[in-house]
């Protein structure tokens, strides 16, 4: 990581901060510098500032090289599709091995900026919006809603906000708050999905919102934390699920997991996300699905002064 931050500095790239070894960094004046530490989760990183962007380079143990940018256009972070950069093939999965990817190439790329670079922008959650009634008998209503009774084609959500919205004068579907609906649940999923860098992700039919060839996803829309023999059981499931090779397990619940469950995970190269079925939002839940996760701190917060 240092190496990299020479190479990028003789290319004419301001290099922020370095974080590696013990975590430590210096921020603040030069006369007054202070000290602060990175926990282990962040593992080792770079921070660089372009004119239009500010970049982060990632090292993960079990990823590889990561590359995420953040603009003021966006005003969030999004992910380079580094393998499609450097080679022109996609990976399924994200980042790029250490191996596969000399620290020369990597400053190379990086030193074009970032017009020359393939990135995912952000996922933004949804607006709130006026849900739809769902089809008696969707497949995808029953996988994504498993556990949230309808009557009468009627949300059991606008049951409870009908006695407010009849006295609102002019009141419009399109305001009224609520769930989600499936299909923005699935939209909201794959984005995000993709942004990390899962690559193959297509919009499935039926009752498989989203499909891959390398990846099973399942679906769990209980609020419990799922124990260890159910992941074991679900990772199961996904390895058979392959045609010629076992697929690996995604797996969207909500709600969490037990410690020997995340840690089967784990060992099972298995992402574990938290889905949010209010917003859409997705949250790790194991050090797999961390590794592959953006940064969610804004640039610009504790910085070095120039020299």
């Amino acid at each position: 990581m240092t190496e990299l931050a020479d190479l990028l500095d003789m290319r004419g790239v301001r290099v922020r901060r370095v974080v590696a070894g013990n975590g430590y960094f210096a921020y603040g004046l030069r006369h007054a510098l202070k000290l602060d530490v990175f926990g282990a989760r962040e593992g080792v990183f770079l921070e660089a500032e372009f004119p239009e962007a500010f970049v982060r380079v990632s090292l993960k143990p079990t990823l590889g090289w990561l590359v995420d940018v953040h603009t003021p256009r966006w005003g969030g972070w999004g992910r380079v599709e580094l393998a499609w950069c450097l080679r022109h093939t996609s990976s399924p999965t994200p980042g790029v091995p250490c191996a596969d990817v000399s620290v020369e190439e990597l400053a190379d790329l990086l030193g074009k900026g970032p017009e020359a670079w393939d990135t995912e922008p952000p996922w933004a959650p949804p607006e709130p919006a006026a849900p739809t009634s769902p089809k008696p008998g969707s497949a995808m209503q029953d996988s994504l809603f498993a556990d949230l009774p309808v009557q009468n084609d009627v949300p059991e959500w606008m049951e409870e906000f009908s006695d407010l919205l009849d006295g609102l004068e002019g009141s419009t579907p399109e305001r009224r708050p609520g769930p989600l609906t499936p299909r923005e649940i699935r939209e909201a999923v794959l984005h995000q999905l993709t942004t990390l860098g899962f690559s193959d992700l297509v919009e499935g039919e039926a009752d498989i919102p989203i499909e891959s060839e390398v990846f099973h996803i399942e679906w769990r829309s209980t609020g419990k934390d799922l124990s260890a023999p159910e992941i074991q059981r679900l990772n199961g499931m996904a390895a058979a699920a392959g045609e010629e090779l076992p697929k690996r397990l995604i797996l969207i619940t909500g709600g969490g997991l037990t410690r020997p469950a995340a840690e089967f995970a784990d060992k099972a190269k298995a992402y574990a996300f938290h889905l949010d079925r209010t917003t859409g939002r997705l949250t790790v839940l194991n050090s797999r699905a961390r590794e592959a996760s953006l940064p969610t701190d804004t640039p610009g917060t504790r910085e070095l002064e120039p020299w």
